[in-house]
């Protein structure tokens, strides 16, 4: 990954996945209804800290190379 970073390609990075199995990071969840994702507000919580911290840790290693990062932001 990081020899196409550290070349200049400009690439953009969507966390679908944090690397590890939780019981929220599904597609079903985006179709929970409203009640659903109160219930399960927590568990779906840690899914989106969970990528979030991976997305920082992966940016960080990135910077340690030289290769310049834009974090973005999420859409609701």
């Amino acid at each position: 990954m990081y020899k196409v970073l550290e070349s200049g390609t400009d690439m953009t990075f969507k966390y679908e996945s944090d690397g590890t199995s939780r019981e929220m990071d599904t597609m079903e969840t985006y179709f929970l209804s409203e009640n659903e994702r109160e219930a399960n507000a927590e568990k779906i919580g840690d899914v989106i800290f969970y990528k979030a911290l991976r997305a920082t840790k992966d940016g960080k290693e990135m910077m340690k190379r030289g290769i310049k990062v834009k974090f973005g932001g999420s859409s609701y």
